[in-house]
């Protein structure tokens, strides 16, 4: 029964990623203009309507569409299966879990998206001065916390024998 409630709660935290990120996509769409943005906080943050054929950065926007497709998509479902296996299996660290509820959610969000116009959405930019990342969405925000949360090294402090927390 644990199993079961893992994997339902790991497969509606993906969803509800997914459901985030084509709901904050359709706001953009029907708000934002191609070629017309918007600045926020001292141009910290710009909002502007890009649509993006590639994967992050436009990565792989002149390949076929089909290997395009099929990079994408294959990938997608391949998280949603592997969140899905490991939720079911019941040993896996919870963290994991998260890490990859957020990194299939975003998979799907923007595979829904690839699927349904033939492009990923964008319509974040953050930057200072010349400094700035590439236009983003939802999807890619929950990827790349996903990422950090299954690299990132989860740093414990040892516990003294009164049973207090060490430095």
């Amino acid at each position: 029964m644990r199993s079961l409630h893992r994997l339902t709660l790991a497969l509606l935290a993906a969803l509800a990623v997914a459901g985030c990120d084509l709901a904050s996509k359709a706001a953009a769409v029907r708000i934002l203009e191609p070629g017309f943005g918007f600045s926020f906080l001292g141009d910290l943050l710009r909002v502007e309507l890009v649509r993006n054929r590639g994967a992050f950065l436009g990565l792989g926007s002149g390949w076929s569409p089909l290997l395009r497709g099929a990079l994408f998509l294959g990938s997608a479902a391949a998280l949603l299966v592997a969140l899905a296996v490991l939720a079911a299996r019941g040993t896996t660290a919870p963290r994991t879990l998260w890490s990859l509820a957020l990194l299939a959610g975003g998979g799907v969000g923007n595979g829904i998206d690839r699927a349904l116009h033939g492009a990923v959405v964008d319509f974040l930019n953050l930057g200072v001065g010349g400094l700035r990342t590439g236009v983003f969405n939802a999807a890619d925000m929950a990827i790349t916390l996903g990422v950090v949360l299954l690299v990132w090294p989860v740093r414990r402090r040892p516990v003294c024998e009164t049973g207090e927390q060490g430095p």
